[in-house]
């Protein structure tokens, strides 16, 4: 019409443009919510090893459950930052958390003749870790995750201070019973060793591998080597710890690591998991070491072998955790040896305790249907018949409640097929 000249006609005011509407506030959709738990685990494992990359990957194979290249460059920003922050703070850790010294390099001859003993170290470690995950686990079907939600913040409060009061006494038993006193070395760094009931300058070798920060006992078990500016220090007991104290610490610190897992506040599993298998892998290494003499074999080696195989008998992660060690200790000398440590860990700990920590604590939830991603060892060579019950029961499409509630009560499966019938079909 309006190309024959007639005009238009008006049928009222224009109608207001529509405005799309405004995107939901930051924090209040669930992927931003995943994406910022993800981001802030990856900074805080990164912060923790110094790792920036090891929290990254650890995010991607333990935390994550959706993965994009959104997810994957805000977890890299925020441990980046992390670590900037760390270091700034404390910039003796700008060369890793986890910093030894006194390991020589090995050349190809000496890996290929210390391969088996390492793998027998990691096999151990990853045990360590099976046997820590399943005392956890015991340990939650025990007193229950639903059981210990319902109970007040001040019960669960005063039940964590009464195991860390435990604890800690028997530490100061424990020193005070099997604690040797040793020299200080000249070459020895200051700040590190607890006296306790050694008079100075000596320095009791288990109370400082329990009072000490972690990290600093972890680094000491690592160090056990040959290139430290003393040649004897690891011949005979002055191995900076005595053979005694590290084998009363492996123990005591994996009873005390389970007992602490599920408290209000968690004692850690990371430092922890490293001092248990540092300190079975410092014994390894010292039996080893003077059962063959002429192998020059170093305990510190195999303490950081067996360290990461704990960590993966944890954890059941690989690639993140061969990062993080690395990371941490800022040494790729070693690197076959982290590699071999968390695949022989991962296997042997899979056929002791399926799954890791993580998965553990999400089927002891209680609030969580966890599905695993692989079916369980037991399952591997059956078959549905061999699973299946023999007589099933089935519903049809209309059912009478009474009957449906009579089904329930006497049948042991529970999975009902519904079926297509008349109300006549038996």
């Amino acid at each position: 019409r309006q190309a024959l000249g007639e005009p238009l006609l008006e049928s009222g005011p224009p109608l207001p443009a529509r405005r799309p509407p405004p995107p939901p506030p930051l924090l209040h959709s669930d992927a931003d919510r995943r994406e910022f738990v993800s981001a802030g685990a990856a900074a805080g494992i990164a912060a923790a090893f110094g790792a920036p990359i090891g929290g990254v990957l650890f995010c991607l194979e333990e935390v994550a459950t959706h993965w994009t290249r959104k997810v994957a460059w805000r977890c890299l920003a925020a441990a980046a930052a992390a670590v900037f922050t760390q270091t700034q703070l404390f910039p003796k850790w700008a060369s890793g958390v986890l910093p030894f010294h006194g390991v020589a390099g090995l050349d190809a001859w000496d890996w290929l003749h210390q391969l088996p003993l390492l793998a027998a170290v990691a096999a151990g470690g990853g045990v360590l870790g099976a046997a820590f995950n399943h005392g956890h686990a015991a340990l939650a079907a025990r007193t229950g995750a639903a059981a210990s939600r319902s109970r007040s913040i001040s019960a669960r409060a005063a039940t964590a201070g009464g195991v860390a009061a435990a604890i800690v006494t028997t530490m100061f038993a424990l020193s005070i019973t099997f604690g040797t006193c040793l020299d200080v070395p000249a070459w020895h760094d200051t700040g590190y060793g607890v006296a306790l009931t050694c008079a100075a300058p000596l320095y009791n070798d288990l109370a400082s591998l329990f009072f000490s920060a972690p990290t600093a006992s972890i680094s000491h078990l690592f160090s056990l080597g040959r290139l430290t500016p003393e040649a004897g220090v690891c011949r005979g007991e002055g191995c900076y710890f005595t053979l005694r104290s590290m084998a009363v610490l492996c123990p005591t610190y994996l009873a005390a690591m389970t007992l602490s897992s599920s408290l209000l506040v968690p004692g850690g599993l990371f430092m922890p998991a490293l001092v248990v298998g540092g300190s079975a892998g410092g014994v390894a290494g010292v039996l080893l070491m003077r059962a063959l003499p002429a192998w020059g074999l170093q305990p510190g080696l195999f303490a950081m072998v067996a360290g990461t195989a704990v960590l993966g008998g944890v954890f059941r992660s690989s690639l993140s955790l061969v990062v993080l060690v690395v990371e941490g200790t800022q040494s790729v000398k070693f690197l076959l040896g982290v590699l071999l440590a968390a695949v022989v860990s991962n296997f042997c700990g899979e056929r002791l305790h399926p799954g890791g920590v993580y998965e553990s604590q999400l089927e002891h939830d209680g609030r969580v249907v966890y599905l695993r991603p692989t079916p369980p060892p037991a399952l591997y060579t059956r078959t549905a018949g061999s699973v299946g019950a023999r007589a099933v029961w089935t519903f049809r499409e209309v059912e009478a409640a009474a009957y449906v509630v009579d089904v329930l009560t006497r049948t042991g499966h529970n999975g009902f097929p519904v079926v297509a019938g008349t109300s006549d079909d038996k």
